[in-house]
């Protein structure tokens, strides 16, 4: 997997291919202490019991990484980060897959017509609204979660993907307000 940061596109395969090759998550921090690894600070397959258990008390086989081992000093940082590097690692072994299927149904939100403006407006909503329609569209969000019983960010994204096409913007989204949100 290659890119260059000049401005090519993520290569989203190749980033799944890794994800998907990799130890199943999730995974955790966890602070371990022994004679071989002091103040161990991993990345493991099981959470945390915040025992600090020394070995033989953790299975070896759960560690993902490690980004301390103090004694002897062998893997260190320089900056000292070694708990924010970890609950990076953790972090991303769930993050990662979910920012390419993000970045995929963008994309083909794009692709399948959203509007110019999408991602541009400077609101939740892909099509471009003045500050009277903001409000009509956000009540709509309003009455999607109090009715339907999604979160928030599922109705704007069901409002963008329905009324954020190219189509729909041509149409004139301004003539949806002869009708009350929750119709």
């Amino acid at each position: 997997m290659t890119s260059d940061p000049a401005g090519d596109e993520l290569d989203l395969d190749a980033i799944e291919e890794v994800c998907e090759a990799a130890t199943p998550g999730p995974w955790f921090v966890r602070n371990l202490d022994d004679d071989h690894a002091m103040s161990l600070v991993a990345v493991s397959t099981v959470q945390n019991t915040g025992r600090g258990e020394r070995w033989p008390d953790f299975d070896h086989g759960e560690l993902i990484a490690a980004t301390l081992v103090q004694q002897p000093r062998y893997v260190d940082c320089a900056d000292g980060l070694w708990d924010q590097n970890a609950a990076f690692i953790a972090m991303a072994r769930q993050a990662v897959p979910q920012l390419v299927a993000e970045i995929r149904r963008l994309r083909r939100l794009v692709e399948f017509g959203a509007c110019p403006t999408a991602g541009t407006t400077g609101t939740e909503f892909v099509m471009p609204l003045d500050d009277e329609m903001l409000v009509y569209f956000r009540e709509m969000v309003d009455v999607l979660v109090e009715r339907v019983g999604i979160c928030r960010a599922e109705a704007v994204a069901r409002i963008n993907a329905v009324y954020g096409t190219r189509e729909s913007v041509a149409f004139g989204v301004g003539l949806m307000g002869h009708e009350l949100p929750d119709h």
